[in-house]
């Protein structure tokens, strides 16, 4: 048996309940009036919420994870959802990661490093580093969120702006230690 939860107009939890629930579908939320409502995280409503601002925004799901692919500025990106051990559902995250990354020439390693730590020691919320592994080396950027009671439309959006900015200025550093 399912619980189908649906988000009124007004922002409250509605609940249809059988007998015996064992699965929780959130269903689309429509008509949202409050910016400021906090919702549940579901890798389905961040993806909407990205095509709501204008983005790409794919829910893919592997034998360990869902996660939600995008790209902004020629650039692609995923979001990932965490529980923190608050949970045992899967669907119930607390918390969820921004992540971008690509390929680099070894030979570029220790400037990109560099550029790295230049950034990381002058923003707070995003961190970039660089990964070397056996014939691959890349540089990847990661910004977590902790929101245990939901998250906002506007709240999403405003994260969304935050990571799109500080990974274009960890971008810019990298390019001007080139030089």
């Amino acid at each position: 048996m399912e619980t189908v939860v649906s988000m009124s107009d007004a922002g409250d939890n509605e609940a249809i309940e059988g007998d015996k629930p064992n699965k929780v579908i959130l269903l689309p939320i429509q008509n949202r009036h409050s910016s400021n409502a906090r919702y549940p995280i579901s890798a389905e409503r961040i993806a909407l919420l990205l095509q709501e601002s204008g983005y790409k925004g794919s829910v893919v799901e592997t034998e360990t994870r869902k996660f939600v692919e995008s790209s902004a500025e020629g650039w692609k990106f995923r979001v990932y959802f965490f529980n923190d051990g608050r949970s045992e559902e899967e669907s119930e995250f607390t918390s969820l990661m921004f992540s971008a990354g690509w390929g680099i020439d070894p030979k570029d390693a220790e400037v990109t490093l560099k550029s790295s730590n230049i950034f990381n020691m002058k923003f707070r919320y995003l961190k970039a580093y660089v990964v070397s592994e056996e014939e691959y080396t890349y540089t990847e950027t990661e910004m977590s969120q902790y929101c245990p009671e939901g998250l906002s439309d506007d709240g999403f959006k405003a994260l969304l702006d935050m990571f799109i900015n500080l990974r274009q200025s960890y971008v810019a550093i990298c390019r001007e230690m080139r030089k």
